[in-house]
């Protein structure tokens, strides 16, 4: 039976995604980047971040 996996990333702060430091952008961006590999080669179903009001997080669905 084939394994499916779903990642939560929850940031530091609630804010994150309005405050970010140039730094943290980079970091994210790279982040973007190694996250879409996965979607080239077919083995992520969807990543991105769900705008929750109360909780920001970024979410992937992957086997």
């Amino acid at each position: 039976m084939k394994k499916h996996f779903v990642l939560k990333l929850v940031p530091r702060r609630p804010s994150y995604a309005m405050d970010m430091t140039a730094a943290e952008r980079e970091v994210l961006q790279q982040h973007i980047v190694y996250w879409n590999g996965f979607m080239e080669k077919g083995l992520v179903l969807l990543f991105g971040p769900v705008m929750d009001p109360v909780v920001l997080m970024d979410w992937a669905l992957y086997w």
